[in-house]
């Protein structure tokens, strides 16, 4: 079946844009178009869409109302603003019920890939439950002591921007949701924000004042508190690998971007883990069973619980979020890349042997069976697995 494509706008030239752009894809795509809000819910409620493109500023139903009745309605569906109009109240509108938002004007090739990627999706996650669950999330929960921190650091006029980067870094959700707003076609930049210090440079501390206001955004993990500890310790596992992924990224020469993009991987590796944990304590519980009893790898038991392990439903958020090829690609593979690697140490490698070293040095396991690991699951460079081992001892040692 056909993948159905909703674009709305008001603007009648607008649409005829759009129409004339993807004319090559309509044997691909069902393209779908509407001039208002009322019209894109009735649509929809004749038949369900994949993907809803809205402009924002429409008389009567803005955007930002049209895709909260989408993500009520239809939680599973990719929501997208396509909008030339931009500020902070904006922002605040649709930062919760947009997964990305897009500037116009646009030009065809943009729109084509964030629709590719959208299809793409759902290759990774076929669980029409799970996709369901992970396109609507508004915000992932922060750790209360990090939110605290963060504001106030904020707070403090002599504060910098390394401080306020420092504390995001130490959080899964403050990392991921922070990176997905700069990188937003909000700020019109033209390549990928990489690092926590330029994002808050970019956002500036008024804005991340507002945004540690606003409920759908930096929010405390406000569940069961006996979790905490659960999430504390993913945290510093997640630190510990994206550390190490850098310098494992520094040892072998990568480009100063993709060392970036590793240790950004590599703190976002497990961020499906964490939704699984906040949202499903029950069902993971359950995964946590059969891990101890039943000798289970952790990916076998999330498979058999949730029908999806975290790393491709983390994989799946950041897609939705507009995450760049490499980080997602990072996070998808990170525990089976054999398949996904070339003939050179890239992002991947990186992480996937950070979060494989970090397991076996902080467990103090017999480092001949995690070289062995390395070898077997990298092969092209089981040459480097020594090298990476003495450098997960460091790196671990520092960070003790």
């Amino acid at each position: 079946m056909k993948p159905r494509i909703l674009f709305v706008d008001d603007e009648p030239r607008i649409l005829s844009g759009v129409r004339r752009a993807l004319r090559s894809y309509r044997n691909n795509w069902q393209l779908v178009f509407a001039s208002s809000g009322r019209e894109a819910i009735k649509l929809i409620a004749d038949k369900p869409c994949n993907i809803v493109i809205s402009d924002m500023r429409m008389p009567e139903m803005d955007g930002a109302t049209l895709l909260e009745w989408v993500q009520e309605y239809h939680p599973n569906t990719i929501r997208i603003i396509l909008s030339g109009f931009s500020d902070e109240a904006a922002i605040m509108r649709t930062v919760g019920v947009a997964h990305q938002f897009l500037a116009k004007p646009i030009n065809a090739k943009r729109l084509v890939d964030t629709i590719l990627e959208g299809v793409e999706l759902g290759e990774l996650m076929d669980s029409s439950e799970l996709q369901a669950l992970f396109a609507g999330i508004e915000h992932l929960p922060a750790i209360p002591d990090r939110v605290n921190r963060l504001i106030q650091v904020l707070d403090d006029a002599k504060a910098n921007t390394a401080d306020i980067a420092e504390i995001l870094a130490g959080d899964i959700a403050l990392t991921a949701q922070t990176l997905k707003l700069t990188n937003s076609a909000y700020f019109g930049l033209p390549q990928n924000v990489d690092n926590l210090k330029s994002a808050t440079s970019l956002l500036g501390t008024d804005l991340l004042k507002t945004l540690v206001m606003a409920a759908s955004f930096y929010r405390m993990f406000s569940g069961d508190k006996s979790h905490t500890p659960r999430f504390e310790r993913l945290t510093r596992r997640s630190i510990d690998i994206s550390r190490l992924a850098r310098a494992i990224a520094e040892i072998e020469n990568l480009a100063n971007s993709d060392i970036n993009i590793a240790g950004t991987a590599g703190v976002l590796a497990h961020v499906g883990s964490l939704v699984f944990q906040s949202a499903c304590p029950q069902s993971f519980a359950e995964v946590e069973r059969l891990i101890d009893c039943e000798n289970m790898s952790i990916i076998d038991a999330e498979r058999q619980v949730f029908g999806a392990a975290h790393p491709e439903a983390g994989a799946y958020l950041l897609g939705l979020w507009g995450f760049q090829t490499k980080v997602v690609r990072a996070v998808a593979c990170h525990h089976e890349p054999k398949d996904f690697v070339g003939d050179h140490i890239d992002v991947l490698v990186c992480v996937h042997a950070a979060q494989q070293l970090v397991r076996t040095v902080k467990e103090g396991s017999n480092l001949l069976a995690a070289e062995s690991e390395i070898q077997a699951t990298l092969p092209q460079f089981g040459d480097r697995a020594g090298t990476w081992i003495r450098l997960a001892q460091n790196v671990i040692e520092r960070s003790a």
